[in-house]
C-alpha cells in the first residue's frame, strides 16, 4: 500500500533493525512526511526552536482523529525559551465537516489568547475549524494586534473554504492585517522554480557572475522541477486533445501533486520487481519489499520533492513547503509562497543517500 496525502504519526512504521523486520505495517509506504517531521520543519524555518514561550500559544482539537492528535504533539514538542507562555487552550468539534458549538468555544479562546503576550498560535485542527478561528480571532479585535496562525498541510484546502467576506473580516475596517495563516502544504507549484531563481542569483554572486551547468544544479530542486514541468505538460498535452477534464486541475492546493507522485512511485516499484514476461503480474509482497530500495539511484523525482524512502517506508528528509495565506489590504486575499523547510534542518544529501545515522 502506498499513501500519498497520510501525515499522521501513528501511520507510520518504525525506524530501526528491530522495526524494519516487524514493521507495524507491513508493505506501507508514505510519500510524505508525519507531522512530527512538519513541526520539526516548521520551528526550523520560522525560527520555532528558541522561540519566547510566552509569545506562543497551542490551540487543538480533542475529537479524536490522528491528524489533530499527532500535530498537536508535534507542535508542543517544539523546545521554546524564557518564562512559561499560556497554557494549551482545546476545543472539541462534532465532525471534520461540521462546526457545531466551535464558534463559541473559539469566541472564548480568543479573548483569552488577547489577555496573553502570545501572537504566534499553532492551530492542530481541521480546515473547517481553522477558518472559523481565524475569524473568531480577527472579530475579537484584540487592542489591533496581528496574529500569526499556523497550522498543517489539512490546511492547503483554507483558500478554498474562504469568500470575499471572510477577506474583509481578517482585515479589519481600516484594511490592516488582523490575522495572517502560515501552514506546511505538501507540496506547491511555485516553489521549485523560486528556489532554483534565488540559488542561481547565489550562485552567480559567488562564481563571478557565471551562470551554473545543468549538472551543477541541486538535485533536490532541479529533478523535483523537471516532474512537476513534465505534469504540467501532461495536463496541457489532455486539455488539447479535447478531453473534457472537467476543469483544469489546480495545483495549489497539492492534491493534483500528491496523486501523481503517488503513480510515480508505484509504477517505479512496479518497474524494479518486474521479471519474466510481461503479463506477469508481481506480488504484494515483492512490492513491498522494494520501497525500502527507492533512494539513492532508485530515488523517485516527484513534484512535491525527491522520494526517497528508508528502510520503514518513509520519506527521508521530504521538503515541505511553507505557504501563507494573506488577506492583503482590498479584495481577495494571496496565497503566497514562503520557502522551503526541511524535517533533518537542511536539504537532502547529493542523490539522495540516506546516512546511517539521521535526526
Amino acid at each position: 500500500m502506498l499513501a500519498s496525502r497520510i501525515t499522521g504519526d501513528g501511520i507510520a512504521n518504525e525506524e530501526g533493525l528491530d522495526a524494519v523486520a516487524k514493521p507495524k505495517f507491513p508493505g506501507l509506504a508514505r510519500i510524505i512526511p508525519t507531522n512530527h517531521e512538519v513541526a520539526r520543519a516548521l520551528a526550523a524555518f520560522t525560527g520555532g526552536q528558541g522561540r519566547e514561550d510566552r509569545r506562543t500559544v497551542l490551540v487543538h482539537d480533542t475529537r479524536q482523529d490522528s491528524y489533530n492528535e499527532s500535530l498537536a504533539k508535534a507542535f508542543d514538542s517544539i523546545e521554546e525559551k524564557g518564562p512559561a507562555g499560556p497554557a494549551e487552550m482545546s476545543f472539541t468539534s462534532p465532525a471534520i465537516d461540521e462546526a457545531g458549538s466551535t464558534g463559541n468555544q473559539f469566541t472564548q479562546i480568543a479573548n483569552n489568547i488577547c489577555s496573553s503576550e502570545a501572537d504566534t498560535v499553532y492551530f492542530a485542527g481541521r480546515t473547517l475549524h481553522l477558518r472559523l478561528f481565524a475569524l473568531k480571532l480577527a472579530e475579537v479585535g484584540c487592542e489591533k494586534r496581528h496574529y500569526t496562525i499556523i497550522s498543517g498541510s489539512d490546511a492547503a484546502s483554507l483558500r478554498q473554504y474562504m469568500s470575499a467576506d471572510d477577506w474583509d473580516e481578517l482585515r479589519g475596517t481600516d484594511g490592516e492585517a488582523r490575522v495572517t495563516v502560515q501552514y506546511a502544504a505538501p507540496a506547491h507549484p511555485g516553489a521549485w522554480q523560486a528556489e532554483l531563481t534565488a540559488w542561481r542569483k547565489q550562485w552567480r554572486a559567488s562564481h563571478d557572475g557565471r551562470e551554473p551547468t545543468a549538472k551543477e544544479l541541486p538535485q533536490y530542486l532541479a529533478e523535483p522541477k523537471e516532474a512537476l514541468d513534465i505534469l504540467s505538460n501532461l495536463i496541457e498535452t489532455v486539455r488539447r486533445g479535447g478531453t473534457d477534464l472537467g476543469a483544469v486541475p489546480s495545483l495549489d492546493d497539492s492534491r493534483t501533486m500528491l496523486v501523481y507522485d503517488g503513480m510515480v512511485t508505484i509504477g517505479t516499484a512496479l518497474h524494479l520487481v518486474q521479471s519474466g514476461p510481461a503479463d506477469k503480474v508481481p506480488g504484494l509482497e515483492e512490492v513491498g519489499q522494494v520501497w525500502r530500495r527507492l533512494n539513492a539511484r532508485h530515488r523517485v523525482p516527484g513534484t512535491s520533492g525527491l522520494i526517497c524512502l528508508t528502510g520503514g517506508g518513509n520519506p527521508y528528509d521530504k521538503p515541505v513547503a511553507v505557504v501563507e495565506l494573506d488577506p492583503g489590504r482590498k479584495g481577495e486575499g494571496t496565497l503566497r509562497y514562503v520557502g522551503l523547510a526541511w524535517p533533518a534542518g537542511s536539504p537532502q544529501p547529493k542523490n539522495c543517500v540516506i546516512p546511517s545515522r539521521t535526526p
